[in-house]
């Protein structure tokens, strides 16, 4: 089998907040409720994930993700370094690639802060389920009336799409009731995943549907397997939506 294109689509739409904190391409899962009310300088005390895994959710290994190392702790800051597969081996071009990526994990009053190594970053408030992306001297919540407006004026792709997946990163690693599972040691054969990350559902799922139907014009041998999917964490905010192929 040899295909001519293995493409994946990587938008970030942001939208409004959402109500639910929850598990992408699971079932909903709000934070418990200890960890919304704790309040307590010890960051460790505060994750799920305090130690090197390769346990992980779907989710994150479509990003081809196989490893989250520690690679330094202390009371206040957890700093974890991402392993992970060239994405042209894995689920296409070597696009979304965060093998090497370094996020370090602090707490900002009761928030959970994650920093990325340029040094912008997401916080994420447990009391209100809020997140707020803090990048170049700028702050903007999925809270602000005006959010939307603001990630048109004030990002560039690149800060969306870093934003992006660090969502899925940021609940991987703090979210304790998740379905994790061991990475396959080698993706199954003749089958092809197209995938979107974004932060809203109906554009999420507009650009699965345009790159899937160019990924049969390049591909005539292959053919889509049931629907597109789309599952978020934020009810229709923060998703991924993925079509797959089985080819000949």
């Amino acid at each position: 089998m040899k295909l001519k294109k293995i493409i994946i689509a990587t938008a970030v739409i942001i939208g409004g907040l959402s109500t639910t904190f929850i598990a992408c391409k699971e079932n909903v899962v709000a934070p418990s409720k200890d960890k919304v009310t704790e309040s307590t300088s010890n960051i460790q005390t505060r994750l799920f994930v305090t130690q090197s895994t390769s346990l992980l959710t779907q989710s994150v290994q479509q990003f081809g993700v196989t490893n989250i190392d520690l690679v330094q702790e202390s009371d206040t800051e957890l700093i974890f370094k991402i392993r992970a597969n060239p994405m042209d081996s894995y689920n296409g071009i070597d696009y979304y690639s965060l093998n090497g990526r370094v996020l370090k994990f602090s707490l900002q009053g009761n928030d959970i802060k994650m920093t990325y190594e340029d040094n912008k970053s997401i916080v994420y408030s447990p009391s209100n389920n809020d997140c707020q992306f803090i990048f170049g001297g700028n702050a903007i919540s999925f809270s602000d009336d005006s959010f939307d407006d603001e990630v048109e004026q004030l990002m560039s792709k690149s800060i969306e799409d870093d934003f992006g997946w660090g969502l899925f990163l940021l609940q991987e690693i703090y979210q304790e009731n998740l379905d994790r599972m061991p990475v396959p040691q080698e993706r199954k054969s003749g089958g092809w995943d197209v995938i979107n990350v974004g932060l809203g559902r109906s554009v999420a799922e507009a650009r699965v549907k345009n790159e899937a139907g160019q990924f049969l014009l390049d591909n005539p041998n292959c053919r889509m397997i049931g629907s597109i999917d789309v599952s978020c964490l934020w009810d229709n905010h923060a998703c991924i939506g993925t079509a797959h192929f089985e080819c000949n």
